[in-house]
């Protein structure tokens, strides 16, 4: 078994999934929100988790819209009336983004001002520490 972490380096993504296809692994669990369509082996077995791609496949993912809901309905329940939804990762299209549009539905089903705010790709966070991006 090998266990990789990219910490969202695509390089060291690509670079792993090599590895993988040198030494004939029966199959890969991944969590990426990379585009790594290119790269990615025919050959071997993967699952996704909450991420679909083009070649076939298979994903497995929660109930990301209910998620939100879930989240929304909690603040909610507090007395909270103007929320905010803060994501961060990468823009490639996931079964995550469906938290948000849980969120946001939620919200507006129970009249309640919701604020969606997208920082983007990991790379391009904030570091408060810092006081840099």
């Amino acid at each position: 078994m090998f266990l990789c972490n990219t910490q969202g380096n695509s390089e060291k993504e690509e670079y792993y999934f090599k590895i993988a296809s040198q030494n004939k692994v029966d199959g890969i669990i991944c969590v990426s929100y990379r585009d790594k369509e290119s790269y990615i082996f025919e050959d071997i077995p993967i699952i996704s988790l909450d991420r679909h791609f083009e070649k076939k496949i298979s994903c497995i993912c929660s109930d990301n819209y209910h998620g939100g809901e879930i989240a929304a309905q909690k603040m909610i329940s507090t007395g909270s009336r103007n929320l905010i939804y803060i994501r961060s990762g990468s823009t490639i299209p996931g079964e995550t983004m469906k938290r948000g549009l849980g969120f946001s539905d939620y919200c507006k089903s129970k009249g309640v001002s919701c604020e969606m705010l997208d920082l983007g790709d990991e790379d391009e966070l904030f570091d408060f520490r810092r006081n840099e991006i």
